[in-house]
């Protein structure tokens, strides 16, 4: 055997190396990124959007009307972010009324999802409820407030 063809077998040898070392690490990349941004079916997709419509629906349910409200809807129901709307005909006699009544609509919401065994604080599901006045051209907003899963607090 001549010694170019030992140099091109430990050059060969070296490339066949490389790129089992190149290969691992697109493996590594690859593994990195389904952790960090995990893909889920179309249908697995569509059914927690449900559920989550679902759980939405009975926090409103559960509310009814009252106390000066008409209505409450649903703008956004996902497995992390649900936004709702109270809605008044008039404006609230008592100042605060609007915000304490936001606050109880996330409070309901949040009721529904421990109901669920769902943890809003532990999977970062934001909630914001939005209270708006619709007789006024256009609905004008009385107040607001938030679920704040860092701190597990409605504000």
């Amino acid at each position: 055997m001549t010694q170019d063809a030992v140099k091109g077998g430990a050059v060969r040898s070296g490339a066949i190396r490389s790129g089992i070392v190149l290969f691992g690490l697109l493996v590594l990349v690859a593994a990195y990124e389904t952790a960090i941004h995990p893909t889920i079916s179309p249908e697995v997709a569509r059914a927690q959007a449900a559920v989550s419509w679902h759980l939405a629906q009975q926090a409103a349910e559960s509310l009814g009307t009252g106390r000066g409200w008409t209505a409450v809807t649903i703008d956004e129901a996902e497995p992390n972010r649900y936004a709702l709307t109270l809605h008044y005909a008039a404006r609230p006699n008592a100042p605060g009324q609007a915000e304490a009544d936001a606050k109880s609509v996330v409070g309901a919401m949040l009721c529904q999802l421990a109901l669920a065994g769902r943890h809003p604080s532990d999977e970062r599901t934001a909630i914001a409820v939005q209270a708006q006045l619709d007789a006024a051209d256009p609905p004008a907003p009385l107040a607001s407030a938030t679920y704040d899963p860092a701190t597990d607090q409605i504000r």
